[in-house]
């Protein structure tokens, strides 16, 4: 079920500050970006139907990856979803 709700969104952390225009790549839209001391989270939306290795691969040319994660809905906001297309 939480396949066919997927919303193609990802957060990524990286090590480091990183400028905008190196995470910027047509596979991806940025939905946002923030940066703290030692570290830059972006979350990113997903514009192809490509693997999770895909995007760690090309993900990773851009800096060290702390983190990645895809952002799933929860049964509930799957639930809210389906109610509101009836």
């Amino acid at each position: 079920v939480k396949n066919r709700y997927k919303t193609d969104l990802y957060s990524v952390t990286f090590d480091n500050e990183i400028a905008l225009e190196s995470i910027q790549n047509p596979l991806w839209e940025i939905q946002s970006i923030q940066q703290s001391q030692h570290k830059t989270t972006v979350t990113l939306k997903v514009k192809t139907n490509s693997e999770n290795n895909f995007l760690l691969s090309e993900l990773s040319k851009i800096a060290t990856i702390r983190s990645f994660s895809e952002e799933l809905l929860s049964i509930n906001d799957i639930f809210i979803r389906v109610v509101e297309q009836k």
